[in-house]
Order: C-alpha cells, then sequence, then structure tokens
C-alpha cells in the first residue's frame, strides 16, 4: 500500500513477497541484505570457493516475479573500532556486486554505511546512507562531539520540571536500598522521571542533570517514575523549575558512565515523554 522497499535476508521469505506482490498485481520494490561480517542477517557471504553458490541464489531471487531488486545492502559491525575489520567488509561487499554484475544483475543503490561509517570511510558511500546518530546532532557514537570538526548541533534535550524540593538532615539515606546517605545538611530536587521514562537505572548515584545552569548530582537509586538531585548548592531552587536531564554534555557523560553508547541514551527515551518538536522558532506538542 505504501510502496515501502522490503530487505529481504532469504530465498524463502522472497518467495512469499514476491507470491504477495503478483496477487496484488504490483512490484515489489527489494533491497538484499548481505551478511559480510555483522554476523545478525541476510545472506552470508561466504569464502571464496563458495561465493558462486550464494551468488546464483540471489540472482535467482532477484528475478522472481513481481519482485524489483532495487538495491543491496550491509551492515558494518565496527565502524567505530577496526578500520582492518571495516575494509575487509567492504571489500567482501563489493566481491558480491561483482559476482551479480557478472550474472546479469545490478542494483540502483548499493549502501554500506551508517553514520560512522560515512563519516569516517568515504570510500563506503556507494550509492546513499543510512543516518542514524549524526541525525541526533552527534559525531560520535561515546564521545559526542569532542574533536569533531563538522559542526554538528544536538537536536534533543530531555527535560522534567521539578516536582518537590526537599530539606533533609545529614545522615538520612536516599531512595531504595539505601544505596546514598547524605553527607550534610541538603535540599533534593525530586524530578518526575525514571526509568519507565528511559532513564537508565544503571545511572543510579552518578549521573547529573542541570538546573539553573548549574550541574547537580543524582543522588540514590533511579526509581521507575522519578529521581532526586542534590541541588543545595543552586540558589532558589523551587517547584516547577526547569531540570535539564539531557542535552550534549549530559548524552556523553551518561554513555561513559552507563558504559554504553549515545545512541541508546537517545533512543531509549519512551514514548511517553511528551515531544516538543521545535522549528522555526515555532514549537508543536506530538499529539
Amino acid at each position: 500500500d505504501y510502496d515501502l522497499r522490503f530487505a529481504v535476508l532469504d530465498y524463502e521469505t522472497s518467495e512469499g513477497i514476491s507470491r504477495l506482490a503478483v496477487s496484488l498485481g504490483k512490484k515489489a520494490l527489494v533491497h538484499i541484505a548481505l551478511d559480510t561480517g555483522m554476523s545478525r542477517l541476510g545472506f552470508y557471504w561466504p569464502k571464496r570457493a563458495e561465493q558462486g553458490r550464494v551468488a546464483d541464489e540471489i540472482a535467482a531471487l532477484c528475478r522472481l516475479p513481481g519482485l524489483e531488486a532495487e538495491g543491496m545492502f550491509t551492515h558494518f559491525a565496527n565502524a567505530d573500532g577496526s578500520r582492518e575489520y571495516t575494509q575487509a567488509q567492504l571489500t567482501r561487499f563489493l566481491e558480491a556486486k561483482k559476482a551479480l554484475s557478472d550474472r546479469g544483475v545490478s542494483f540502483k543503490l548499493c549502501h554500506c554505511a551508517a553514520s560512522v561509517g560515512t563519516l569516517d570511510y568515504p570510500e563506503a558511500h556507494l550509492d546513499m546512507g543510512r543516518f542514524g546518530l549524526v541525525l541526533y546532532g552527534y559525531a560520535s557514537t561515546e564521545t559526542g562531539n569532542d574533536g569533531s570538526s563538522l559542526g554538528l548541533r544536538p537536536v534533543m534535550t530531555v527535560k522534567s520540571r521539578i516536582a518537590a524540593v526537599r530539606a533533609l538532615p545529614a545522615g538520612t539515606s536516599v531512595s531504595y536500598g539505601c544505596t546514598a546517605t547524605l553527607k550534610r545538611d541538603s535540599l533534593l530536587a525530586v524530578l518526575p522521571l525514571g526509568y519507565a521514562d528511559g532513564y537508565p537505572r544503571l545511572l543510579s548515584n552518578q549521573a547529573e542533570v542541570r538546573v539553573h545552569g548549574v550541574l547537580c548530582p543524582v543522588v540514590g537509586r533511579v526509581c521507575m517514575d522519578m529521581i532526586m538531585a542534590d541541588v543545595t548548592d543552586v540558589p532558589g531552587v523551587r517547584a516547577g523549575d526547569t531540570a535539564v536531564v539531557l542535552d550534549e554534555e549530559l548524552a556523553a557523560q551518561d554513555a561513559r558512565k552507563a558504559g554504553t553508547i549515545i545512541h541508546e541514551i537517545v533512543s531509549q527515551v519512551m514514548p511517553r515523554v511528551t515531544r516538543v518538536y521545535i522549528e522555526k522558532g515555532r514549537s508543536r506538542v506530538q499529539p
């Protein structure tokens, strides 16, 4: 109905798509998934002695009725880690492309590179790129834009309104498991946001939020719907004030402290968190 492109992963599935397309009197546009080293999905591209068999199978797929083989793609497993491994994947992909060309099969769109692959491997640009992280405005999976000359600007900020500010004495335990104990008389801001909103529980007692421009440590374990931040050193904090939970600096910091990558930090914000889209000075709240 929507002329979507199918990523086809094996011959059997392709036959099913072919039958459906023929029954609807339509052409199904497909992109062949080639496994060159990710070991996730697609036709595994083997050692040279067995390549002909796989190429024959893909060529037969491309000739199924109702299918138009518009593209072929692979996915880099270690573009931000090993240049040698990434180059080897690209070489295998180009081998497969040539083998299919020798069988009379060509593609309008060949693509290998996601965000980091596009930035670091111009030889892998081919016909198009598949962008993810750079759409959020980050150049690196772990460090964000540190050292980057691209001028990318992060497009997403996560904010929360402080629900309460509580004065608590030194020695008070905070949150589940009593993993934090106040070392001084403190003011804690309670933010109505937690792991059910996509804020990692791994950031308990590690992360910071920004209140009135000041970085304030998260105290105690992250709850399902709430976190507590120490705002003792920030004057004038009141319920209703805005706290920045995620921005360019915090995304990279949170990824590092949670032992993960920025992709996970920015993409796991749950649907129940209201989205406000800002374009050309106008804002639109997600319905």
